[in-house]
């Protein structure tokens, strides 16, 4: 199969770069079936991916608590009912959405 499109385009998956190929499954989330069965079967035959497909398409930041903290903290500052002079609206749905990602990620407090 060849990729149909972008930087490598026109070539065949065999000749594309694993960390291109490693991208493509990550971040794209269209991607045509037959193109990501191809791209996992590459991988797999280099010995490239994880068992897990799933763990090949979404790596997390290497420091998720972090990241989810300091967006809360932007949030927080940006919406704060004090600086915005509105009800508090916002600032609930920050609160909520942080006490939920915290919940989804497995983040102890």
């Amino acid at each position: 199969m060849q990729m149909p499109f972008g930087k490598w385009r026109g070539h065949p998956v065999s000749g594309i770069p694993s960390n291109y190929l490693r991208w493509l499954l990550r971040e794209v989330h269209d991607l045509d079936p037959q193109l990501r069965r191809a791209a996992e079967r590459e991988l797999r035959d280099r010995g490239d991916v994880a068992d897990d497909p799933e763990q090949s398409r979404y790596s997390p930041p290497a420091d998720v608590r972090g990241v989810v903290k300091s967006w809360f903290r932007e949030m927080a500052l940006k919406y704060h009912p004090d600086r915005t002079l509105d009800n508090g609206a916002a600032m609930k749905a920050i609160n909520h959405s942080y006490e939920r990602l915290q919940e989804l990620l497995g983040i102890v407090r």
